[in-house]
């Protein structure tokens, strides 16, 4: 998820960070036995709620 916002939305790595520590959900998606599957979940309509520099747009790449 942290490649797909920097290469499709030009975020930096803090950048990523940022919105990957603020916004992402986290959802068990399978338990059975000790195999567990844990999936993240990001809006991407918070995506268009960041404020982005000057000459820099969203899908724009670095």
């Amino acid at each position: 998820m942290a490649q797909w916002l920097e290469q499709d939305d030009g975020l930096s790595l803090s950048e990523t960070a940022q919105v990957l520590g603020s916004s992402v959900s986290f959802v068990v998606a399978n338990l059975a036995g000790r195999s567990v599957g844990v999936a993240a979940k990001l809006d991407k309509a918070l995506l268009r709620q960041v404020e982005w520099a000057p000459g820099r747009t969203p899908g724009a790449g670095p």
